[in-house]
C-alpha cells in the first residue's frame, strides 16, 4: 500500500498530542528527550506536506566540512563547468541554499514563519531558565569549597554551553542576532526576490553582520537550467559551520533530502574527524542513497611522490580507498549509536573528482585559454610525471564517473521517492518509540534511585563521584597539558617550511618578442651625410596574472599544508581515547558500584566538542597590491624586475602573515586544550552529579515524586503502544 495523507496526518495528531502531554512533565525528564520527540513530530509534519505535493522534486543535498569545494563541484558537475556558484567565501556560501530551475534567474530568500520564530524566542527563554538554574545547583554545590566559584558568564562559558542542548543554543544565538531590532519580525513570513547583482543583495540577508541574516530561513537559487526541471540541490554552509544556528539548520534541511553527497578532499580523505562529523550530521533515515565524492584530487597527486604519473594515481586512490575504509570501521567501532548511517556511508560507491582539471579538458576540447591558475597545475603534473599525458585530464577531472551516478538516481526517481514516502510513518514511528523509551529509561533509573536512597546516600553518592574526578583531575591535566605542549612546540617545526614552499611558487614566464626598425640618420660632419639603418629590438613581457596565480597558490598550498599537519598535532581519536581510560579506570579503582554506560555518554559528549583549529587564510590584498602597481595586467622590460621583487616582498609578507595567523591558531589551541585542563572534570561532575541533585530535591517529598514518576511511566507505556499499534505498513 502507498502513502495515505489521512492515515499519515491522523499519525500526526496522535503525536502532537503526546507532544503537549510530554510538555507538561518535563520536570520529571531531561528536555533535550523531550526536543528530540519534538524534532521527529517537526520533520514529519514537513515529510508530510512534500509528499503530497503533486510533481515532487528529488532533492540532492550536497554535504561536506567547509571549504571542502562543494561550489566548484557543482559548477562542475550540474552546472556543465559554468561558474553559477561562486568558489570563494562570498555570502552564498554562508547560508543554505536550494537550486531550483526557472526560466528567470533570480534568488529568493524566504524568512521564517511566525509561528517558528515564536518557538525559536520560547526556547531562547528556555535556554535562559535553564541556565539560572543550573548556576544555582553549580553554586549550592560549590558552597563552603576552596576552589574559586565561577561568575555566571564564566559558568555559561565553560560548563553550561557545552552541555545544553543544540536546539536552544541555536535559539539564543539567533534571539541575540537579532537584538532590538524589532522591525525586522515584521518580515517574518515574508520572502524577498533579488535580481541583479545578487551577491551584493544578498549581504544584508546572509552576510555576519547582514541586517535580516538572523530570520532567514534558507535561500533559493533559480537558474535556467532545463537539467534541473525534476531536481533540487541542497547546498550546505557546511555541517562544522561555527555558526550554531546554520549549522543545525544544515542537519534539518538534510532529514528532507533522497540523496545525500559527501565531500572530503582528498588531501584529508573522509579522516576521523570528517567521517565523525559526517556521521553525527545526517540523520539515521529518510536518506535512501549516499554518493562519497573524494574533491580536489588534482592537489592529492601533486603530493605523490615524483615518477610515474599511472603508479602515483594508482597508489593514491588505493590509499584514499583504504583510509576510508579503516576510518570507517574505527567509527562503527567506537560510535555503536551511529552504526545505521555509518554502514550507509560505507557501503556507498567511491567517486573521485578534480574541479580543475575537468575544467581543463573541457576549455581544450573547445580550444578556450587555460586559466593562470590551470596553467601552474597543468605546468606541475608535466613536472612530476615526465609520462603524464593530458588527455588523462577528463580522467582526473572524475565529474563524468559522478554524472553516470547522478544519471542513475535520476532514473530510481519515482522509486526513491515512493520508496521514502512508504517508510514515512515507519521511519517518524520508530523514532518516536526510541525517544519514549529513553525518557521511560530515564524513569525508571530515578524511580529506583529516589526509591532506594536516603539524602544522606544521594549525599555519599555525590562526594563519591567529586572524590574520584578529583583523583584523575591531575592526570587529566596533565593530559590535555601536554597536548598544549606539543601545539606550542609545532609552531617552530612549521614556520621553516612556509619560507621553503616559496621556492615552488617564484617561477614567472618571460615571454620575448623581436621587431624590426628601420631609419635614417645623419653621420660625417654636421650629420650632412646619410646613412640607412636597421636594427632588432627585443621586448620582454611577463603576464601580472602569473603572479597572482604564484600567490595564491603559495597561499593555499601553505593553509593546506598547517592544516594537515594541524591533524597530527592535535589528534582528538588519541586524546579521546586516553581520557575514556583514565576516566573509567578512576572509576573501578573506587569503592562506589557504577554502569559504564552511565560515565561514558556525558563523558563521549564532552570529548565531541573537541576539536582541531583551522586556518583561513585571506590572500586578496596581496594582489590587490599586484593588481594596483601594475594595472595594465602586464610588465614589460625594465619593470619585469620590479614585478619579480614585488613578488618575493609579497610571498615574504604571506610567509610572515600566515605564520602570524599559524601562531595565533595554535595558541587558540592551546588556550582551548589549558581551558579544557581545569574545566573538563568539573564538566564530567556536574553532568553525573546533575542528576543526583535534582533527586535531592525531590526527596522531601518522595512519596509525591515516586507516585509521580510510576503514573508518568504508566503513561509512557500507554503512548509507545498507542504508537506501536498505529498501522504503517505499506
Amino acid at each position: 500500500m502507498g502513502f495515505d495523507p489521512a492515515k499519515a496526518n491522523a499519525y500526526l495528531q496522535q503525536a502532537r498530542q503526546i507532544e503537549q502531554t510530554l510538555s507538561e512533565h518535563q520536570e520529571l525528564f531531561d528536555e533535550g528527550k523531550f526536543l528530540d520527540f519534538q524534532s521527529v513530530t517537526t520533520a514529519l509534519e514537513t515529510e508530510i506536506q512534500r509528499a503530497q505535493q503533486d510533481a515532487r522534486k528529488l532533492s540532492i543535498g550536497i554535504v561536506g566540512a567547509m571549504k571542502a569545494g562543494k561550489s566548484s563541484f557543482l559548477n562542475a558537475c550540474i552546472f556543465g563547468g559554468k561558474d553559477v556558484l561562486p568558489k570563494a567565501a562570498t555570502p552564498m556560501t554562508a547560508a543554505l541554499t536550494r537550486i531550483r530551475y526557472s526560466e528567470t534567474p533570480q534568488a529568493t530568500v524566504h524568512f521564517y514563519e511566525r509561528k517558528d520564530w515564536d518557538k525559536i524566542a520560547d526556547n531562547a527563554q528556555k535556554y535562559d531558565a535553564n541556565l539560572n538554574n543550573a548556576y544555582g545547583t553549580y553554586c549550592r554545590a560549590h558552597a563552603g569549597s576552596t576552589e574559586r566559584t565561577l561568575s555566571l558568564q564564566e559558568y555559561e562559558r565553560t560548563l553550561f554551553h557545552q552541555n545544553v542542548s543544540e536546539v536552544l543554543k541555536s535559539a539564543k544565538e539567533l534571539t541575540q542576532m537579532a537584538g532590538s531590532n524589532s522591525a525586522i519580525l515584521e518580515h517574518l513570513g515574508d520572502a524577498d526576490v533579488l535580481d541583479g547583482d545578487i551577491m551584493a543583495k544578498l549581504q544584508d540577508y546572509v552576510g555576519a553582520h547582514g541586517r535580516f541574516t538572523p530570520i532567514v530561513n534558507y535561500v533559493e537559487l533559480e537558474v535556467n537550467l532545463p537539467e534541473l526541471e525534476d531536481l533540487e540541490i541542497v547546498d550546505t554552509p557546511g555541517l562544522n559551520d561555527p555558526i550554531v544556528s546554520r549549522s543545525y539548520a544544515t542537519r534539518q534541511f538534510l532529514r528532507a533530502c533522497d540523496v545525500v553527497v559527501l565531500l572530503s578532499p582528498c588531501s584529508q580523505f573522509m579522516d576521523a574527524n570528517t567521517v565523525g562529523l559526517m556521521a553525527n550530521g545526517l540523520p539515521d533515515n529518510g536518506v535512501r542513497k549516499v554518493i562519497v565524492v573524494g574533491s580536489k584530487l588534482d592537489s592529492g597527486l601533486l603530493n605523490e611522490p615524483k615518477g610515474s604519473f599511472s603508479v602515483a594515481y594508482k597508489n593514491a586512490l588505493n590509499s584514499y580507498k583504504g583510509q576510508f575504509s579503516r576510518t570507517i570501521q574505527q567509527a562503527m567501532r567506537n560510535n555503536s549509536r551511529r552504526a545505521g548511517i555509518l554502514e550507509k556511508i560505507g557501503g556507498s560507491e567511491l567517486c573521485f573528482v578534480s574541479s580543475t582539471c575537468f575544467s581543463m579538458a573541457r576549455k581544450q576540447k573547445q580550444h578556450q585559454p587555460l586559466s593562470p591558475a590551470e596553467n601552474l597545475v597543468l605546468q606541475n603534473l608535466h613536472s612530476n610525471f615526465p609520462d603524464f599525458d593530458e588527455t588523462l585530464l577528463s580522467s582526473i577531472g572524475g565529474i563524468n564517473k559522478v554524472l553516470k551516478t547522478l544519471e542513475a538516481v535520476r532514473q530510481q526517481k519515482a522509486e526513491i521517492i515512493q520508496g521514502r514516502n512508504n517508510t514515512l510513518l515507519e521511519t517518524a514511528q520508530i523514532n518516536h518509540l526510541r525517544a519514549l523509551d529513553k525518557i521511560q529509561q530515564e524513569l525508571s533509573s530515578s524511580r529506583t534511585t529516589l526509591q532506594n536512597s536516603t539524602s544522606e546516600q544521594l549525599l555519599q553518592r555525590t562526594k563519591a563521584i567529586q572524590q574520584v574526578m578529583g583523583s584523575s583531575r591531575g592526570k587529566l591535566m596533565n593530559l590535555f597539558e601536554g597536548a598544549a605542549i606539543g601545539c606550542k612546540n609545532k609552531v617552530n617545526q612549521l614556520l621553516p617550511q612556509l619560507t621553503l614552499e616559496q621556492q615552488n611558487h617564484q617561477r614567472l614566464d618571460v615571454q620575448t618578442s623581436s621587431e624590426e626598425h628601420h631609419g635614417v640618420k645623419g653621420t660625417g660632419l654636421f650629420g650632412l651625410i646619410k646613412e640607412h639603418y636597421s636594427c632588432t629590438v627585443t621586448n620582454k613581457r611577463v603576464d601580472v596574472s602569473e603572479v597572482v596565480t604564484n600567490l595564491e597558490h603559495h597561499a593555499s598550498t601553505c593553509q593546506d599544508t598547517i592544516n594537515q599537519e594541524f591533524q597530527y598535532v592535535f589528534n582528538r581519536e588519541q586524546l579521546s581515547h586516553r581520557i575514556v581510560e583514565v576516566v573509567l579506570d578512576a572509576f573501578r579503582k573506587s569503592d562506589m558500584e557504577f554502569d559504564e554506560d552511565d560515565i561514558l555518554l556525558p563523558l563521549q559528549n564532552v570529548l565531541n566538542e573537541l576539536s582541531s583549529p583551522e586556518i583561513r587564510f585571506d590572500y586578496t590584498t596581496y594582489i590587490d597590491k599586484v593588481e594596483s602597481q601594475f594595472p595594465s595586467g602586464y610588465a614589460e622590460n625594465d619593470d619585469i624586475h620590479k614585478l619579480n621583487s614585488l613578488q618575493t616582498r609579497l610571498l615574504n609578507e604571506i610567509d610572515q602573515d600566515m605564520g602570524q595567523q599559524l601562531t595565533a591558531a595554535l595558541q587558540m589551541a592551546a588556550n582551548m586544550l589549558n581551558k579544557q585542563a581545569v574545566t573538563f572534570a568539573d564538566r564530567i561532575q556536574e553532568l553525573l552529579c546533575g542528576e543526583l541533585e535534582k533527586l535531592q530535591g525531590q526527596i522531601q517529598e518522595r512519596e509525591t515524586y515516586l507516585a509521580a514518576y510510576q503514573q508518568f511511566d504508566k503513561t509512557i507505556q500507554q503512548m509507545k503502544k498507542q504508537l506501536a499499534q498505529t498501522d504503517s505498513s505499506h
